[in-house]
């Protein structure tokens, strides 16, 4: 953790800019740059074994939230799409068109 945030203010240029001017030539947003500020850690302090673990944690979230995205738009398709036009389809059917 003590390495994190020595890390932090010896990129505080890079990371947390003074000006817009700055952050503007740095990461291209006038805001502020601290949307690089994970990525620079990951690519810079951290060994390339845990690099290749981080990434697969971030492979498994984002496979999981498309995951769930999927279902949902299984269920509502089947429940408010399909039940309209066959409103007498069996539970089995809906199965079926759900999957």
């Amino acid at each position: 953790m003590l390495e994190l945030v020595v890390y932090l203010i010896v990129n505080e240029d890079r990371i947390g800019c003074s000006s817009p001017q700055t952050c503007k030539e740095i990461c291209g947003n006038e805001a502020s740059c601290t949307d690089i500020a994970y990525p620079l850690i990951v690519i810079e302090l951290i060994p390339r074994g845990l690099r290749g673990l981080m990434l697969a944690c971030m492979i498994a979230a984002l496979m999981t939230s498309l995951t769930s995205i999927f279902n949902s738009s299984s269920t509502i398709f089947t429940i408010d799409i399909w039940q309209r036009f066959r409103a007498r389809a069996l539970q089995l059917e809906l199965l079926i068109v759900g999957r």
